[in-house]
């Protein structure tokens, strides 16, 4: 799952309720801003065939329909250094761009999130930003590596129990 950061949001000036997902299928996700990659395409697509700074054409070269022209505000949300990767010297930025490494770029710069799923009927149990928890999968050997013990670490966060 992907979010939109709110600084491209507001640069972009996409629309708040297609970023929220509040079209979204499943219903723990309406509202919430966690994006597929199909809807993140979609989003960047939308903006692409008709921008808000040029309502009457499109970014995309007529001539070569793989072909993108970038306007000012879609490049800083994909090409501006970030304060921590901010060098002196000034960046050049590219006029255009093929829509493949425009996708890529984008998906770059969206936040990653995770959703826990129970699979008996697909409920979504719990959804946070970030990667998910890892799970531990310890060996030990006991009594002169005569015996051993499997430890699993983490299956709470799965709600797994392991008891069962």
């Amino acid at each position: 799952l992907y979010i939109i950061p709110p600084h491209i949001v507001n640069l972009l000036q996409l629309d708040k309720d297609v970023v929220k997902a509040t079209h979204a299928k499943s219903e723990a996700r309406r509202g919430t801003g966690f994006l597929t990659l199909p809807e993140c395409r979609d989003i960047l697509n939308d903006y692409v065939t008709v921008t808000p700074s040029t309502s009457s054409s499109s970014l995309i070269d007529e001539y070569d329909p793989e072909c993108v022209f970038l306007n000012g505000p879609l490049c800083d949300a994909l090409y501006k250094p970030s304060k921590k990767q901010s060098s002196s010297t000034p960046t050049s930025y590219p006029e255009s761009t093929t829509r493949k490494d425009l996708m890529e770029l984008w998906i770059d710069k969206m936040e990653t999130g995770y959703a826990i799923v129970q699979m008996p009927g697909n409920v979504i149990v719990d959804m946070k930003r970030g990667k998910p928890p890892m799970v531990k999968i310890e060996v030990e050997c006991r009594q002169n590596k005569k015996k051993f013990v499997t430890r699993v670490r983490g299956l709470e966060e799965y709600n797994i129990n392991p008891a069962n």
